[in-house]
């Protein structure tokens, strides 16, 4: 978190949704759907290398889709 981006600062958002993503693994709100459609991706990987149980990827992945939808009608 040293490295971060500084406040005020078009990045600092998006260093603060993935953190906020991989301390909870639920979809930071205000995230937008490209950005959540990449953290989905992720969690494929995550599964795909064994480090995340599948049926917790599929449950992560159900909430990045409604989170997906959601972020879409905005």
């Amino acid at each position: 978190m040293a490295d971060c981006p500084p406040p005020d600062t078009p990045a600092r958002s998006y260093f603060s949704n993935f953190a906020f993503f991989l301390d909870n693994l639920v979809p930071p709100g205000g995230a937008s759907a490209s950005e959540l459609m990449l953290y989905s991706e992720f969690v494929d990987r995550l599964v795909n290398a064994g480090t995340l149980a599948a049926d917790r990827g599929a449950e992560v992945n159900t909430a990045l889709r409604s989170a997906i939808g959601s972020a879409l009608m905005r």
